[in-house]
């Protein structure tokens, strides 16, 4: 059967499964499509393989990393016929590559990136976009490996592919070269860009530098916000006023300097942190949201880099900007000023995070349903919870936070020290801070269950390596251990991805 012209594509439908939670009902949809492709094409079909691709996406898109380079594998290892299967095969060992690098496994991943760099040789010549295209990859390896020498005449030829050929790719070799000559401590690491080619360097320096290595990503931040600044400067002395031009690389600096606030925090450079959220509060004077946001990462580079009188005033000052966008900002600043005086026992402290809660909890009662002002209130409930548990009030502590374990979806970072600190009061086996994985299993257990037949899951236990430990009540049949091996997996890569985004672990 035709699929109707304006009907969305089964890797569509589960990526849209995937956004709004539903990732175990996303991968069983991608399976069963996968099943159908192989029984209607055939196992070493174009069509099979593109659709085990689209689950290996769908799993790579929840975080299931270790399965979806498993499904990778599995499709760079069929024989598929034609032109078309052998483009695609290209397109799969390249994929295969990136995220074998990106789980840290550099010596499979350099394997598998220059074998398909030879047969893309074969199959392109070495003169053309798709013999780049393989560089690239390979070229990140060996950025990962300390390779930066062998690296920069492979980037070079791929700039020199890219620019013959007017390609769109341009920009993200420009970027990579750049990282290539930062990683080799070059002084100049780009050239003099038309306002085209730093319209496309921007968009991919932005995308590269959460993943790069901190340290190199903030040179290249620095050399590209230089540039821009120079272009600006430039523009303004040959126009009057501000054309369209220059609002374009207004936006550009916002979003450069924000990107080397987090290199710059990655790499513990307080210095160059501080001077980038200096100048977004500067130039977000007349946007109260930019301006909060950016005075509160001010406040924490102040915090961080030991200056906890400046970064009190900077909390201070943020308190009528605050104000001015509403309950829901008040709140949530008020809970991060009473956390950063917590850590140093002053007294407003609790003050502070009685009030955030006062707030939040009004806030919330006007649309209960509506998930910040949700988010906010349990937020609010464990900071301050966490706050008496540790002033010794353990019956207030623990009626905070299990109001705050039932307000917060499960995977949400703070539920977790929620969880660790309620279970060491009621255990009385210490603080709680430091002891992750009793929680960790709890959530684990809650995002599983939904998912596997009653009766069958008795215990699940999780340890900060990663590794589970599963206790069964009664031996699952296939179907079962397969939807419950499933869940396991999503609920895991879930549970790590808040870890690293909480700072936990």
């Amino acid at each position: 059967m035709l699929r109707a012209m304006n009907e969305p594509r089964p890797i569509d439908r589960a990526l849209a499964m995937v956004r709004a939670g539903k990732r175990i009902e996303a991968e069983r949809a991608m399976q069963e499509y996968v099943s159908l492709k192989r029984d209607r094409e055939g196992r070493e079909s174009v069509a099979h393989a593109q659709a085990m691709f689209e689950l290996a996406t769908v799993m790579l898109a929840v975080g299931d990393f270790t399965r979806g380079a498993e499904t990778l594998r599995e499709v760079c290892a069929l024989s598929l016929p034609g032109d078309d299967g052998a483009r695609a095969s290209l397109t799969y060992n390249m994929n295969l590559g990136e995220v074998l690098t990106r789980m840290g496994q550099v010596d499979e991943a350099e394997a598998v990136l220059r074998d398909g760099l030879s047969r893309r040789v074969d199959h392109y010549g070495e003169d053309h976009p798709g013999y780049a295209f393989g560089l690239a990859p390979l070229i990140d390896v060996l950025l990962v490996k300390g390779a930066a020498e062998e690296a920069e005449p492979m980037v070079d030829r791929a700039v020199a592919i890219y620019l013959e050929a007017g390609h769109p790719s341009l920009g993200e070799a420009l970027v990579q070269r750049a990282y290539v000559r930062a990683a080799l401590s070059r002084d100049e690491l780009f050239e003099t860009l038309s306002d085209e080619a730093r319209a496309g360097v921007l968009a991919a320096v932005m995308r590269r530098a959460p993943v790069g290595d901190p340290s190199v990503s903030l040179r290249v931040l620095s050399a590209l916000r230089d540039e821009v600044q120079a272009a600006t400067a430039k523009a303004d002395r040959a126009a009057e006023g501000k054309d369209d031009s220059a609002a374009d690389d207004n936006d550009a600096l916002f979003q450069l300097n924000a990107a080397i606030t987090n290199a710059a925090r990655a790499s513990g450079d307080h210095a160059a942190r501080q001077r980038a959220f200096r100048w977004l509060v500067a130039n977000a004077a007349d946007n109260d949201e930019r301006c909060l946001q950016a005075t509160l990462g001010l406040a924490l580079a102040q915090s961080d880099a030991g200056d906890d009188a400046a970064a009190d005033k900077t909390y201070s000052n943020a308190h009528a900007i605050a104000q001015r966008i509403g309950p829901l900002a008040f709140s949530q600043l008020l809970r991060n000023h009473g956390l950063f005086l917590a850590e140093s026992a002053r007294p407003r402290a609790a003050v502070l995070m009685e009030r955030a809660l006062t707030i939040a909890r009004e806030h919330d009662a006007e649309e209960p349903e509506q998930p910040a002002r949700r988010e906010a209130l349990g937020r609010a409930l464990v900071a301050f919870g966490i706050f008496k548990q540790h002033g010794d009030e353990a019956d207030e502590a623990k009626a905070l936070l299990h109001e705050a374990i039932a307000t917060l979806p499960t995977e949400h970072p703070d539920a977790l020290p929620a969880r660790s600190h309620l279970a060491a009061m009621e255990s009385g086996e210490g603080c709680g801070c430091g002891n992750m994985e009793g929680a960790l299993s709890d959530a684990l257990m809650e995002l599983v269950r939904p998912h596997v037949a009653d009766g069958l899951l008795a215990k699940l236990t999780y340890s900060m390596d990663g590794n589970v430990k599963v206790e069964l009540q009664r031996k699952p049949s296939d179907r079962e251990m397969e939807e419950m091996n499933r869940a396991i997996h999503q609920a895991v890569a879930t549970l790590q991805s808040r870890i690293r985004s909480s700072g936990y672990g």
